[in-house]
């Protein structure tokens, strides 16, 4: 019985039972138990999203009840469904795509919006420039058409500051012109190559990295995604500029008065301020394996798999293409 005991270590042994399939658990211990170790486990592994619904809930009927009017079911199952993709969202199960197109198909489903409603995004100008813009810069990454570029502008740094100057100014600079996101996307692997064979630990790079790249992208309004989709809004619902009583235009250098101060004064701080804040993560591992999170996986075998058993041959893990099993 598992509530007696018969395991040598029952808080291992819980532990891997929850994980088994349902069908492995019936086997060897009734509906009942089945039923509560399957229930430990969806709390354990999702205690923080239902933690979230709860606030939501909570925080939901008290502005429902004290602050709104009445609401209709309408509003109220609105209020569900928006929830509930936020903590799809917040969990990662499910692909971003999946669980945005999953809220708005139940939105059309209860009625709440209309077929029209539901397209309306795809028709905006600025989701399709953001479309545009990721095409270009995958185009540019798949080419590696900035490596060059990129290698002259970094050079060998001879300090964490240079290094950093470096390396934060440049990708400041791309982003105003291109999609901050395949930005960071693009120059991690090539930064992570960088800091090894200057020496400088990649956990003081990556960071300030990303900052330039979110704060270039706020100097013009290409480069993200956010001033697309301001602009976009704008057009679509007809934003009167009061001074002159005529339709707000964004040129794309009109927040660059704006931007380049704000952009200046963060990559300041992060020079400043990187050295202290950002610790060193080298490990002792990478002075026998250069860089392991790169270059190593570590694969769990479940209780129930197919592979317990088998030789590593029998099993196709020997000649991988591109990979290596250490042990």
């Amino acid at each position: 019985d598992l509530e007696e005991g018969h395991v040598q270590n029952p808080e291992v042994e819980r532990a891997k039972l929850r994980r088994q399939p349902y069908e492995a658990l019936r086997k060897n211990y009734t509906v009942q138990q089945c039923v509560r170790l399957k229930l430990e486990h969806f709390f354990l592994e999702n205690w923080g999203v239902l933690l979230f619904l709860l606030i939501t809930a909570i925080c939901l009927t008290l502005l429902g009840t004290l602050a709104f009017d009445p609401l209709s079911w309408e509003a109220w199952m609105a209020f569900a469904i928006v929830a509930l993709t936020l903590a799809s969202l917040i969990k990662g199960s499910l692909p971003t795509e999946v669980s945005m197109l999953a809220g708005v198909t139940a939105m059309l489903a209860f009625f709440i919006i209309t077929p029209q409603q539901a397209l309306t995004g795809f028709s905006s100008t600025g989701v399709a420039t953001v479309v545009v813009l990721f095409m270009t810069s995958e185009g540019i990454t798949r080419t590696s058409l900035l490596r060059p570029v990129l290698r002259f502008l970094m050079g060998k740094p001879r300090s964490l500051l240079e290094a950093q100057l470096r390396l934060v100014i440049p990708t400041a600079c791309i982003s105003g012109f291109l999609n901050d996101t395949p930005v960071v996307a693009m120059l991690i692997p090539f930064v992570m190559a960088w800091s090894r064979s200057i020496g400088i630990s990649v956990s003081k790079l990556l960071m300030p990295m990303n900052i330039a790249a979110l704060l270039g992208g706020t100097c013009t309004l290409i480069g993200t995604s956010t001033n697309l989709v301001v602009v976009g809004l704008a057009t679509t619902y007809n934003i009167i500029d009061p001074k002159t009583g005529q339709p707000i235009t964004f040129p794309i250098f009109g927040i660059t008065p704006l931007g380049v101060p704000y952009c200046a004064i963060g990559i300041l701080y992060i020079v400043i301020a990187s050295p202290w804040i950002l610790k060193d993560r080298r490990g002792a591992v990478e002075d026998v394996i250069k860089n392991p999170r790169e270059y190593t996986v570590a694969v769990m075998v479940t209780d129930n798999s197919p592979l317990i058993g088998d030789t590593i041959l029998r099993a196709g893990l020997r000649g991988l293409e591109g990979l290596f099993l250490v042990e």
